[in-house]
């Protein structure tokens, strides 16, 4: 009767256990790797929409385009970038606000794009 195990059965059972241990720790560190490309999708966004929001809001979006960076908001690597352009319709204007990553291609950011009525040229249009 024999008891207990073999040394080349304890082995493999080490060896396999350890294959165990890797992969879940490789699993994890790309499970962390993805939160933080997460984090910071939705920070990109969130500035995105409240830097929109700020030019709408003072009417700076009159003088685009614009850029800028937001170093005052905690992000100094990130750039945004505004432009508009007349839409089909009358006093209607589209604008765009775009960010990325500074010295990154600017089609890998996130972009904002919104309608905004032109009250302005609507005024013109109308007392004319």
């Amino acid at each position: 009767m024999r008891r207990g195990f073999s040394l080349i059965e304890v082995l493999v059972a080490v060896v396999l256990l350890g294959i165990g241990v890797v992969g879940s720790l490789q699993a994890l560190a790309s499970l962390n790797r993805t939160e933080v490309n997460v984090r910071e999708s939705q920070r990109t966004q969130q500035l995105a929409h409240q830097k929109l929001d700020e030019l709408i809001a003072t009417d700076e979006i009159q003088n685009a385009p614009l850029d800028g960076t937001f170093e005052d908001e905690g992000s100094p690597n990130l750039e945004w970038t505004l432009e508009t352009e007349p839409s089909e319709v009358e006093a209607l204007l589209i604008v765009r606000l775009s960010v990325s990553k500074a010295g990154e291609d600017e089609n890998r950011g996130f972009t904002v794009t919104t309608l905004l009525y032109d009250v302005g040229q609507a005024a013109g249009a109308t007392s004319q």
